[in-house]
Parts: structure tokens; C-alpha cells; sequence
């Protein structure tokens, strides 16, 4: 099996699966399936199928020649790009989640680029959308963004409104409120965005498990009518 283009994607591409035997396709009916062989899973009756693929699949490819079916192949399309995430690690900073494929990064105020903001992290200056741009290896984009209101109060641990201890963490650890919160939500996030937990919380602090969080970065976003703040766990 092949496919046009080459096995790296971006999301939402359009790809070609063809199917061909080295003895060529002459008296063969082709069947061709997308993650497993089952009749749900067909896509195309021909050597050829297009689909476009929004996470890395699988496709696998049958050939029959008077009850004679055999399977072929199996190709396997890979999806890029991580999907970044911004946070605020302090006041006035936002930052951007980094992987090692990612090569460029673009700001944008309101939908519109800002000149050479091209790092990781941005200094805003007003109260707006704020939006970056990342580019990867492969050529595929994705964009992440945060909107900053200045009718919400930011809780940040220069103010030691919240802090976080342990952290890094290897069983547990708390998040201690200076203040009393009530009904407040609290989101925790993966470096890819990907949300593991959220839940409401009245009170002055919570626990948080280690559970099963594997070992790596978390983000974790507090927030109730007034404030919110954004902060970083590591989980070791």
C-alpha cells in the first residue's frame, strides 16, 4: 500500500490510499478499511479510497480473486501538530506550551500578527484576545487562544493568594486559598490541553491525588465570579 501525499499529515489533510499487487491488479476486487477490517469499517470497494484523516489511523487492504481473499497491507497516516496551550505564568506574561517539533511561533492582538512576537511568551498590554501560531516540522499549524477580561481579578502566587505545595509532587499536594472560595472551578490540564480533571470546589484549600497522572507537566486554572489564575504542577 502507499499514500499520496507521504505518511506525515497535518490535520485535515486529504490523503489517496492505493492498494497494488506486484503482479499487478488485474482480476481482483479490492476492499479497502479504515482501523480494523469489519464491514463498518470499509471505505472504498476499489484499489483506491480518499478520506481525511483527523487523528493518526490506521487502513488495511484485501484483494479477492474467485474467493480467494487475501490481506495486503496495512499503512498507518500520522497526524501532527500538538496542540499548544497558553497559560499565564505571571502577571502580565503569557507563554506558550513547547514541544520539539514545533519550529515558529506567531502572536497575534485581535486577530491580527504582531510584529516580531515570534518567541514563546508575550507581554500583553491590554485587556483583549490574544492568540499564537505554531508551526511544526512538518508544516502543520495549530492555534491556541486566550482571551484576557479586565473585569476578572488575577490570582497569582506573587499576591500568595494560592500556592501549591509540594510542587514538584510525587503523591499529593495542595492547593491552599488565602482567601475563602465559593463555588469555584478548578480545571487541570495536560501540556496538550487534554483536561484530566475538573471540580467545584467552596473552601479554603484542596487536595489534589497523583492518582494516575503520569509523570510530567500539568496546568491547573482556578476560577469563581471575581478571580482566576493559571499555574503550573509538576508531577514527579
Amino acid at each position: 500500500m502507499n499514500v499520496t501525499p507521504p505518511p506525515q499529515h497535518c490535520n485535515g489533510d486529504t490523503v489517496t490510499i492505493t492498494a497494488n499487487l506486484s503482479g499487478g491488479n488485474a482480476g481482483w476486487s479490492f476492499k479497502i478499511y479504515r482501523d480494523s477490517i469489519t464491514p463498518t469499517s470499509k471505505i472504498s470497494n476499489t484499489s483506491t479510497a480518499m478520506d481525511t484523516p483527523y487523528v493518526s489511523t490506521t487502513y488495511y487492504a484485501t484483494a479477492d480473486s474467485s474467493g480467494c481473499l487475501q490481506k495486503l497491507d496495512s499503512i498507518t497516516i500520522r497526524i501532527g501538530i500538538a496542540q499548544p496551550l497558553i497559560y499565564i505564568r505571571q502577571g502580565d506574561t503569557l507563554f506558550c506550551t513547547t514541544d520539539s517539533f514545533y519550529t515558529s511561533y506567531q502572536w497575534y492582538l485581535n486577530g491580527f500578527p504582531i510584529t516580531g512576537a515570534t518567541d514563546t511568551f508575550l507581554v500583553v498590554i491590554s485587556c483583549d484576545q490574544y492568540a499564537v501560531l505554531v508551526k511544526d516540522t512538518n508544516g502543520c499549524s495549530a492555534l491556541a487562544v486566550f482571551a484576557i477580561s479586565c473585569g476578572v481579578e488575577s490570582i497569582t502566587t506573587g499576591n500568595n493568594v494560592i500556592t501549591i505545595s509540594p510542587n514538584p509532587f510525587t503523591s499529593s499536594t495542595t492547593l491552599q486559598f488565602s482567601t475563602h472560595l465559593t463555588n469555584a472551578e478548578v480545571i487541570i490540564t495536560n501540556i496538550l490541553g487534554n483536561e484530566i480533571l475538573r471540580k467545584t470546589i467552596s473552601g479554603n484549600s484542596m487536595e489534589i491525588d497523583k492518582g494516575r497522572l503520569e509523570n510530567g507537566i500539568y496546568f491547573v486554572k482556578v476560577w469563581d465570579d471575581e478571580r482566576q489564575w493559571v499555574g503550573k504542577l509538576v508531577v514527579e
